[in-house]
């Protein structure tokens, strides 16, 4: 018995060590067959131009190639619908070739612009598509004039859902991203909603100008520091945006700026303690567990803790010591762009049944 028990644990170590080599094989495998694939496209995409200008006649509008016109699009159709089969993929797409943009729907009759993006193209073609304003659009009153806050709306497509939802509403955008405000803003007049106020802003602590990143997607990130990679935007209190839109209470406050919600605690615990607030989502992440603390305990104290689960639609309870475990297990010990872990917290002033 004490050779076997001897000789064990070497066994285990060695079956370990050809799992990992084996699992690292396969993702390098999978890694050249992609490049090997992207390269071949790039080739076939290059050769359809070519072969377009070839022969395709410069007149095409003439009538007399109206039949050589259809065909091609009608092709067309066929080979983007081979590739949405095989990329499992059911979302509308829809080309507007006077701006060279794609919209794709999420879901519908919302159409989003994807040039920033490639969220919404993960979409499986079983698995359904959800929008995360689906969800928090059960937290609010169809029958009333809801007061809805969206800040890090980011392309808009909470802000445009619960518009197109809730009409009577009024919602207040901000997006700090300049690029993404304009992608926003272009979003909004193509969904024809006419009750958000969007606003290219960063909330933070201070009135005074803030820089921000560009080019990051849904990731920008804030500095008091600027450098050639930042932007300078304006910068003001959440406080300011309620006496700024003659707002007296928040419906639904929704956070997600990169895990910057620390600078807004002293508004967060105010507007609070004045019950303010009937339902705020914060986005944690990227911040250390000891500088969401103080909003973290002034939250327990009045309001209920949900975890969100989108795919369902569901709030489901949370106790403080759990979210606490999870976030000290989790979050970085400092601010870190590099931390990808996060987590959505619904805090509400009623109890979700």
């Amino acid at each position: 018995m004490g050779h076997l028990a001897t000789e064990r644990p070497p066994y285990k170590k060695n079956l370990n060590y050809t799992r990992y080599i084996n699992e690292f094989v396969l993702t390098h495998k999978m890694f050249i067959r992609r490049k090997l694939f992207t390269l071949f496209f790039k080739f076939l995409i290059n050769l359809i131009k070519i072969t377009l200008k070839i022969f395709v006649p410069k007149d095409i509008d003439n009538p007399k190639h109206r039949k050589f016109k259809s065909l091609l699009i009608r092709l067309s159709n066929k080979i983007q619908k081979n590739i949405f089969d095989e990329a499992k993929f059911s979302l509308s797409v829809k080309f507007i070739p006077e701006k060279n943009y794609f919209l794709c729907a999420f879901p519908e009759p919302i159409m989003l612009r994807t040039d920033l993006t490639n969220k919404y193209y993960k979409s499986g073609y079983k698995s359904k598509t959800y929008n995360d304003g689906e969800t928090f659009s059960k937290l609010l009153n169809n029958s009333k004039k809801n007061n809805i806050i969206d800040i890090g709306s980011c392309f808009g497509e909470i802000s445009i859902y619960l518009a197109k939802i809730f009409d009577k509403s009024q919602i207040i955008s901000i997006e700090g991203s300049k690029e993404n405000f304009e992608l926003q803003e272009y979003n909004i007049k193509e969904n024809k909603v006419t009750n958000i106020v969007l606003e290219n802003a960063i909330i933070s602590d201070t009135n005074k100008n803030l820089f921000i990143s560009q080019n990051q997607g849904s990731e920008n990130y804030i500095s008091e520091k600027h450098n050639d990679n930042l932007t300078s935007v304006k910068s003001y209190k959440l406080i300011d945006v309620l006496t700024n839109h003659k707002i007296e209470k928040i419906d639904f406050l929704k956070i997600d700026i990169e895990g910057s919600i620390p600078f807004l605690t002293n508004d967060l615990i105010v507007l609070n303690n004045e019950k303010r607030i009937d339902n705020i989502m914060l986005a944690i992440e990227k911040n250390s567990y000891e500088n969401y603390s103080k909003i973290l305990h002034n939250f327990s104290k009045n309001l209920y803790l949900y975890d969100i689960d989108y795919l369902n639609k569901k709030f489901i309870p949370l106790k403080i010591e759990h979210l606490i475990e999870k976030l000290k297990k989790n979050l970085p010990k400092e601010y870190s762009q590099d931390n990808k872990w996060a987590v959505d917290i619904l805090f509400s002033s009623s109890k979700i049944v």
